[in-house]
């Protein structure tokens, strides 16, 4: 901490998590009507306490209005710097996981996908004409919203400097990445675990997903990957 207003985290955990569709939706003729209705769907679940066991954690203290950032179709949650590293990686994949699941499940549905990555933070709060307003920037930031912009499906994924933890939300699966990213992922976010909630069964939840085309705007070539690589997690862990 340089100063009150100036304080610096050489190690935090951030999750970057998208909302899907969006440019396609915008393109409708009551595109942006479309577009803010997603967008109210999307951060009022972001701003829930997670689904967990069928009811929200009791526990969890990571809320969009205390730990986040939002802006456009993007949401930025961080780790607590009173919480050891493995416990903000663990709260970050239960929300992370909560919210994609959610997506299939509501009426209102929306489509999510997540990056997690730990770094560095700096935050400062500067005066404006309008009051306070803080400032944040660093590569746990940086490296989340990466990690998140070159998955090709509706999941989340855990970046290679993650710390190991034992969680029935992680798990051990091939993120499919963009045709043009080299990189390898090998750590994804079991959002399929928490979904059992909801879904009877595997046929249930991939019926939903094969739907999803008609929520994002259009089942253009990128579009249809994206469905089948969906599909193709949620038959391979459940």
């Amino acid at each position: 901490m340089n100063s009150s207003d100036d304080q610096y985290n050489e190690r935090i955990v951030v999750a970057s998590i998208d909302l899907l569709g969006i440019r396609n939706i915008l393109k409708r003729p009551s595109g942006s009507k479309d577009a803010i209705t997603q967008l109210e769907y999307f951060w009022k679940n972001a701003a829930l306490k997670p689904l967990y066991n069928n009811e929200s954690c009791k526990s969890y203290d990571i809320m969009l209005y205390k730990h986040g950032w939002y802006f456009g179709d993007t949401i930025y949650l961080f780790g607590s710097q009173n919480d050891s590293i493995a416990d903000q990686v663990w709260k970050l994949v239960v929300k992370c996981a909560s919210i994609i699941a959610v997506g299939f499940y509501r009426n209102n549905k929306f489509l999510a996908r997540a990056g997690i990555s730990v770094g560095d933070l700096r935050v400062k709060s500067i005066s404006t004409p309008n009051g306070r307003h803080e400032l944040r920037i660093g590569t746990s930031m940086a490296n989340a919203q990466k990690l998140e912009s070159i998955q090709d499906w509706v999941g989340g994924a855990l970046d290679s400097d993650i710390p190991d933890i034992e969680s029935e939300y992680i798990i051990d699966y091939p993120v499919p990445l963009k045709p043009s990213t080299k990189a390898v992922y090998p750590i994804a976010i079991n959002w399929v675990e928490l979904a059992k909630q909801f879904f009877s069964d595997r046929n249930q939840l991939v019926s939903k997903v094969s739907e999803c085309h008609r929520w994002i705007g259009g089942a253009g070539e990128n579009e249809e990957r994206k469905i089948k690589n969906t599909i193709d997690f949620i038959s391979a862990v459940w």
